[in-house]
């Protein structure tokens, strides 16, 4: 067999003539790009996945507070360990979060104790309040509840998952059209 400075048609790979080359490195660009956008794309359809759907506003030292506190441990016994969060009103994060919420709840002058529950909103303590975090938690239990933070969450608009999408469109054609380098 003799050897020259041809490619034979037997060894197709063997040889390289630079274009292979560059087709993979294209290749491999659009591919990581098409990750980083899925990656990017996590975000929209994973929101709200893990947020919890009680949410308990307190203050330190209020004896209504104490109470509600025992009977959401108590209830929260048949609910999955993320889904209550406790929130001290001292705390100025947790303050704006529980305005945030009032508004959106629609409730006006209202103080500690606050509990949100999927959709309902159970402010102070007493029998009454009992009773209806007893049927709003029992409502969780048996059929799922959305997470009160998903009202002041901006919503995921089609428009939003269009204009990724032509980002994403975008990046891929500047990835594959790019000029070849030598």
């Amino acid at each position: 067999m003799r050897l020259t400075g041809r490619p034979s048609p037997w060894m197709i790979g063997s040889y390289s003539s630079g274009e292979g080359e560059r087709s993979a490195a294209v290749a491999k660009k659009t591919a990581g790009i098409i990750l980083l956008a899925l990656i990017a794309m996590i975000p929209l359809f994973a929101a709200g996945a893990e947020d919890p759907i009680v949410l308990f506003f307190y203050a330190d030292g209020c004896p209504g507070c104490i109470a509600v506190d025992e009977l959401l441990t108590a209830l929260a016994t048949d609910l999955p360990a993320p889904a209550l969060h406790r929130y001290e009103i001292s705390d100025p994060k947790a303050a704006g979060l529980l305005e945030k919420l009032k508004v959106a709840y629609g409730i006006e002058d209202a103080s500690v104790p606050i509990v949100f529950v999927g959709d309902d909103a159970v402010v102070g303590a007493g029998m009454a309040q009992e009773f209806q975090l007893r049927d709003a938690i029992g409502r969780c239990v048996h059929s799922a509840c959305p997470s009160p933070l998903e009202r002041i969450r901006p919503p995921v608009t089609a428009e939003d998952v269009i204009r990724l999408a032509m980002f994403v469109a975008l990046l891929l054609v500047f990835a594959v059209w790019q000029p070849h380098r030598r």
